[in-house]
């Protein structure tokens, strides 16, 4: 979930604003009779929309985005080759997009080509002096707009290797956790101390029911709820889309069993997305002789994934012997937090 500058900027509130106040320009431009206008700006509010939905561009998505802005391109050429009125005033809308909204490489590519569409729709006009002062504007334009491109995706780049923390839900990234997780199990092997980890994931009823603005809401919100309630030497990590791993140094299994049930309570009793409580689901998972970060993760996970099969709000405790007793004695659900499924968790640890 680690997201571009203009992934942000897409996400902010600032573009709500502008949003609405294209929707009122639109109206206006379509009751005063400039449809040109009108749908044109109806077609950059679709492409803003549609990038709304997902902080990263994926599948169907993407095509969707993609066709809109060729639709924009290929509406201002054609306006242009019929020298439409308000044609020239959008002729360097497109590159802005492009330069704004793709990878430098994509955008490169598809400003190249209207350029030269543009260009070549100049060339027949029978205006030499605008035509002459337009293709300079949309060139210089163009140059500006892929040099802002570039500059972005090498400042990205640079950026990367130092980014530790996901910009919204202040997790640090999946790229360090290898590396930390590794210098953690040195650690606990060189002075003998315990290390658990928690593998936690939103419930599957919500990510059906969900739309995934809201799900990014509810991972923004576990994230910020990690990091008020753990412990200044713990870590946590966005995993996957809607997970995350906790390393807990100095921490029993049993340990990180009743820190994972408190932690879930907290988030099933203070998080609400739309009226609607979020629930999430844990596995835990211990350090063993020879572990490695691969292999005391996909224990968590493994741990995760069985408890969600079966059922949700749970916090499941891998263990090495048969799924049945795994699930006897590892499994606690304490959905409304009781005192006796308190005390039953106790007991069985």
């Amino acid at each position: 979930m680690s997201q571009s500058d203009p992934h942000l900027l897409l996400q902010s509130k600032p573009l709500n604003y502008a949003l609405v106040v294209a929707a009122a320009a639109a109206m206006v431009s379509l009751t005063q009779g400039r449809l040109f206008s009108a749908l044109l700006t109806a077609l950059l509010i679709a492409v803003l929309l549609v990038l709304r939905v997902k902080p990263e561009w994926s599948g169907q998505q993407k095509w969707i985005g993609l066709g809109l802005m060729a639709i924009i391109a290929v509406v201002i050429l054609f306006a242009l080759a019929t020298d439409l009125p308000m044609s020239q005033t959008w002729l360097i809308v497109p590159p802005l997009v492009f330069a704004f909204l793709l990878p430098a490489k994509h955008a490169l590519i598809g400003t190249l080509i209207y350029v030269l569409c543009a260009l070549y729709f100049l060339a027949g006009s029978s205006r030499i002096f605008d035509t002459a002062q337009l293709g300079f504007i949309l060139v210089l334009c163009a140059f500006i707009a892929g040099a802002f491109a570039y500059l972005r995706d090498i400042r990205q780049r640079q950026l990367q290797p130092l980014r530790r923390t996901d910009n919204l839900t202040t997790a640090a990234t999946q790229e360090h956790l290898v590396d930390d997780l590794a210098k953690e199990i040195q650690r606990s092997e060189r002075e003998g101390s315990e290390l658990s980890v928690i593998a936690l994931a939103l419930d599957r009823e919500h990510l059906e029911r969900l739309a995934q603005r809201d799900l990014d809401n509810a991972v923004i919100e576990i994230g910020r709820l990690l990091h008020n309630n753990l412990r200044l030497f713990d870590s946590y990590y966005l995993w996957r889309s809607q997970e995350f791993l906790v390393v807990l140094p100095h921490t029993s299994s049993a340990q990180a069993v009743k820190i994972a049930n408190t932690i879930r309570v907290k988030i099933r009793r203070e998080l609400k997305i739309k009226g609607e409580s979020i629930s999430v689901s844990m596995g835990v998972s211990g350090l063993n002789v020879g572990d490695e970060p691969r292999s005391l993760t996909q224990r968590a996970e493994r741990a995760l994934e069985m408890t969600r099969s079966k059922a949700s709000n749970r916090t499941l405790l891998h263990r090495d012997s048969s799924d049945e007793s795994h699930d006897e004695a590892g499994s606690i659900e304490d959905n409304e937090a009781s005192p006796s499924a308190e005390g039953k968790q106790e007991n069985e640890q």
